[in-house]
Parts: C-alpha cells; structure tokens; sequence
C-alpha cells in the first residue's frame, strides 16, 4: 500500500497567491451574503413600515435589517483594513 505525501507549497512564494485567493473568495461570499441580506430586508419590509398590521412579520424583518446591518459593518471593516495594509506594503 502506498503512502499518502500531503501536498505543500513547492515554495514558500506561492504562500501570498494562496492567501490572496482565499481572501478574495470570502469577499465575494460576503457580496452574496450582503446582497442576500438586502433582499430579506426588502421582501420582509411591511408595506407601510409606520403602520405595521397582525400580517405583518415584524421579527423576521427586523432579524434581516440587523443581518444587513451586521455584514455592512463586516464590510466597512475590511475595506479599511485593506486600505491600511495597502499603505503599509508601500
């Protein structure tokens, strides 16, 4: 039987590639995500949000409007983190 070698990096200059692959997968999950989240907080929103009837599911709307809340901040913080890193690399 034949042993299994764990595939590595054939050097350690790949590493950034790899990390930057990686990051820029979770910011386009966190697009989906953050487009998603606006979606729920428009198809959720009552139709007169002052006025909200029995029909209306308030909860469901509002657990959106802090999804949405939650990832623009996620967002924000990224791009800002990004931005300091940039101006640090140069």
């Amino acid at each position: 039987m034949s042993e299994i070698t764990p595939i590595t990096p054939a050097s350690n200059e790949s590493a950034p590639f790899m990390l930057q692959y990686a990051m820029d997968y979770m910011d386009e999950e966190l697009d989906k995500l953050l487009a998603l989240s606006h979606v729920l907080v428009r198809e959720l929103e009552p139709k007169d949000p002052k006025n909200p009837t029995d029909s209306d599911n308030l909860t469901a709307w509002r657990t959106a409007e802090i999804l949405c809340e939650r990832l623009n901040e996620v967002e924000f913080s990224n791009t800002m983190r990004e931005m300091v890193l940039s101006k640090q690399a140069v």
